[in-house]
């Protein structure tokens, strides 16, 4: 990982020569020895070492003593070259004095997007909530889909509803996506009572860009056939439901209906459900009588329902696949068909990208298909590419990269010819008439 680059290294051998009850001649040896950036550069190393060894060897306690007297620097530093056991007891130690926020501030996107993508349970759930909506946005951007799937997937509505805030729309889109394709055919009702939280909060941030609409219904027809699981908790389902008829008026085509779709599947599930339990009798009084149940004979006694176990989905040797590509004339934006294969066992998860003299053409966009579906898609080109296609042509890739899938992305190319040469072409051959 990328450290901040300075000589501050001594601070960081000073705190562990005083813990380790001693050695403090290494820090005049090391300060008489730094004369130079790379000296320094060395002993920045070899200190963060020793540092790493009384983290390892001492308790959450220690470790709060230890990082007491270092710089928010020093102490991002620390975090971005320890070893995973040792993030947990530094990010403990960091929590508790109140210093994790300060050293988080000073790390890039990218610094903090490689840090949770090493963390996992509570050391994840501690970094994210040491840090403000705007670090966590630009730290979703850095990420690579399966670790956005997994981090996404594991934030609150609260946190979604923040990172709405801070323009993070188009990364929770994704985020979502692989989180909804991850659950399988047959997902628990925990596992869908926690994504249709995360999707209420989502629509709370009202339509999003135009770049975003096709993800979110990818996302909304992949959430629509779990919410008619049994034992799916009907509170977060009107909730959803008022979410989506918000929507409804203001929504444009494409997404205005899986946003219906929700509402009918979500209106005849309220419908169709129970009322609730009546209130349990009082106990008998002291002395008093109690009567217990009979059942008729041939009355079938009633017995609760059994939750089948989560399927998991599971990599396999199929892909989507993108069929002939058309641009507009004015080379701003393009179509073709997205396919996923009968093959696929939960659908496909694909994440969209193109490029043209190696340069970025489009922005990423994630879509869900079922499985032996095709759809029809429009994407909006960089301005820069539409200009260079008008100005100079050249050849466009599209690439579709299938989640879970054992096999390479598909790539379909479109090339576009140099205006010049087809002026110069249309001349010859008027001259030869």
């Amino acid at each position: 990982m990328t450290l901040h680059r300075s000589r501050r290294g001594l601070a960081l051998l000073a705190a562990v020569a005083t813990l380790g009850g001693g050695a403090l001649t290494a820090v005049a040896t090391a300060a008489a020895a730094d004369t130079s950036r790379e000296t320094g550069q060395r002993l920045l190393g070899l200190d963060l070492e020793l540092f790493r060894l009384q983290v390892a060897a001492g308790t959450i306690a220690s470790v709060q003593t230890l990082i007491a007297p270092l710089s928010p620097v020093d102490l991002a530093d620390a975090l971005q070259g320890a070893a995973p056991a040792e993030l947990t007891k530094l990010l403990a130690a960091a929590d508790l004095n109140g210093q994790l926020d300060d050293a988080l501030s000073t790390m890039t996107p990218t610094q903090v997007g490689g840090l949770l993508a090493s963390l996992t349970g509570t050391n994840l759930s501690t970094a994210l909530g040491a840090l403000t909506s705007a670090q966590l946005g630009g730290a979703l951007a850095t990420l690579g889909p399966g670790t956005l799937t997994t981090i996404v997937g594991g934030l609150t509505p609260g946190q979604i509803t923040g990172l709405l805030g801070a323009g993070a729309g188009a990364s929770l889109v994704d985020g979502l996506l692989g989180a909804a394709a991850a659950l399988g055919a047959t997902p628990g009702p925990a596992q869908v009572d926690g994504l249709v939280g995360q999707v209420t909060a989502l629509l709370g941030g009202g339509i999003p860009a135009s770049g975003d609409q096709a993800g979110l219904a990818s996302l909304l027809g992949l959430v629509n056939p779990l919410l008619s699981l049994a034992g799916v908790d009907t509170m977060l389902l009107g909730s959803l439901k008022s979410s989506a008829e918000g929507l409804l008026a203001i929504a444009p085509a494409p997404l205005a209906t899986p946003l219906q779709e929700i509402v009918t599947t979500i209106t005849a599930i309220l419908v169709s459900a129970p009322p609730p339990p009546p209130a349990p009798a009082p106990e008998p009084a002291p002395g008093g009588t109690t009567t217990t149940p009979t059942t008729q004979p041939g009355t079938a006694i009633a017995r609760p329902a059994v939750t089948a176990p989560a399927a998991v989905a599971k990599p396999g040797p199929y892909r989507a696949t993108i069929g002939k590509i058309s641009l507009s004339k004015p080379r701003t934006s393009m179509k073709f068909t997205l396919s996923c294969p009968r093959t696929a066992p939960i659908g496909c998860l694909v994440r969209l990208g193109a490029k043209i003299a190696g340069q970025k053409a489009m922005r990423n966009m994630m879509l869900a298909l079922p499985g032996g579906r095709s759809t029809n898609v429009t994407v909006t080109l960089s301005k820069s590419t539409a200009r260079r296609l008008r100005a100079k042509g050249g050849t466009l890739r599209v690439t579709a990269t299938t989640a879970l899938s054992t096999l390479a992305s598909m790539t379909q190319s479109v090339k576009v010819e140099k205006p010049e040469a087809k002026r110069r072409t249309t001349k010859r051959r008027t001259v030869k008439r």
